[in-house]
């Protein structure tokens, strides 16, 4: 066993006790669980450089077992036996573990299939199921994927590979670390790093050793229509849950090639549609959404044809919360303003798709933080209209 190899053994093995300590006395949160999905990718693609497949294949299934819903009854024992493989090639996980590992497995989805057919198989089938299942997802939402591959000189590569991925994750996400067998002509330690992001990375990659390999073509993100088409589906899914029947029509004059407009456009148009279904419309109605483009101005407007904004509801709310006296004589507009309040709801009930008074509260932030206005129409009995201005992102 080399030098290296015995660092990246001790240092992987304190990090292990730290999660392993951190998992069962703290109650875990999405940010602890994707530190912990992140650090075993690094665990897998650096043991499999080393050739430790033992410790490389727990470390897969362990990154599968994150994204469950039994990771807390699989992970402290995962870590435990994962510390031991480290120290101890010759050990054996028990049979009993590895039948409880296996039953929190992902089964493959066809959905999680749908974009990777423009990517090379050669990049894609090393990945995990919830790999997969996470890059198809951040796809869908816009992402621009990127494949490095990234050498390293033996001295330098356990402060040099921590360093790349501490610049690409300021970025965006790593999705999987795996070896590069071409750099062993070399005598350098390679790996191969799919990663996914809405942002520029040139100064990133130019700044590093990485070489790009393979990244999405550029048609992949002129994706306005599917990106609608599959709220609308969404839409659809939700009425169907609520009983109702939803006529979508749609009204596109714009195009854009921004990852990170189309994010921000399925981020808005999400959460409005969910509102006219859920609340505008009671059992039959129409929803439209309309994109256009005028100077270098995004202009979206989702309205329905249903019951419209309740004011003397959303004023019996305000006073119940304690947001305003009772005495206290408010505008039309100014009651409307209420329903982007956080943790503002006319709800009776929390539910699936409501009554946490987050929707428009998080649309309302997405607007301010794209330096965007949002204003909205409403006619009781006849409808509602939400009005979006974003400049000069497009």
């Amino acid at each position: 066993m080399n030098e290296l190899q015995t660092d990246f053994i001790r240092q992987t093995v304190a990090e292990i006790e730290t999660l392993a300590v951190k998992i069962q006395t703290e109650n875990p949160s999405p940010e602890f669980l994707q530190e912990i999905f992140r650090k075993l990718h690094s665990i897998k693609g650096t043991a499999q450089v080393f050739g430790m497949n033992k410790v490389a294949e727990l470390a897969h299934k362990l990154e599968d077992a994150a994204a469950s819903e039994h990771f807390q009854t699989i992970l402290p024992d995962g870590f435990a036996f994962l510390k031991k493989s480290l120290e101890n090639e010759a050990f054996q996980i028990p049979d009993s573990f590895n039948q409880k590992l296996n039953g929190s497995q992902p089964k493959a989805t066809p959905e999680n299939a749908k974009l990777f057919e423009k990517i090379p198989h050669q990049f894609t089938a090393q990945l995990s199921e919830s790999e997969r299942s996470k890059l198809n997802s951040l796809l869908e939402h816009g992402n621009s994927l990127f494949v490095f591959e990234i050498g390293f000189e033996p001295p330098e590569f356990l402060e040099g590979f921590k360093g790349f991925r501490h610049n690409l994750e300021k970025k965006g996400e790593i999705v999987a670390s795996l070896p590069c067998p071409k750099f062993s002509a070399e005598s350098k330690i390679g790996f191969q790093i799919i990663f996914a992001t809405t942002e520029n990375i040139n100064e990133t990659i130019d700044s590093s050793p990485a070489e790009i390999v393979f990244q999405t073509p550029e048609d992949h993100f002129d994706r306005l229509e599917k990106l609608i088409a599959r709220i609308v589906a969404h839409g659809n899914e939700l009425a169907a849950k609520l009983v109702k029947r939803i006529d979508f029509q749609i009204h596109l004059d714009a195009r854009t090639r921004s990852p990170k407009t189309l994010k921000l456009i399925f981020e808005i148009l999400l959460h409005l549609v969910r509102n006219a279904v859920d609340h505008g419309i009671d059992k039959n109605g129409k929803v439209e959404i309309s994109i256009k483009t005028i100077e270098n101005k995004l202009i979206l407007r989702v309205s329905d044809n249903g019951k419209g904004l309740d004011l003397s509801q959303i004023r019996a709310k305000a006073i119940e919360k304690n947001m305003i006296a009772e005495n206290v004589d408010l505008s039309a507009e100014e009651l409307k303003n209420f329903i982007f309040q956080p943790d503002f709801s006319t709800a009776e009930t929390i539910s699936e798709i409501s009554g946490r008074g987050i929707g428009l509260d998080a649309v309302k932030n997405l607007v301010e933080n794209a330096n965007g206005k949002i204003s909205v129409e409403s006619v009781e009995k006849t409808g509602t209209a939400f009005e979006i201005f974003l400049p000069g992102i497009i």
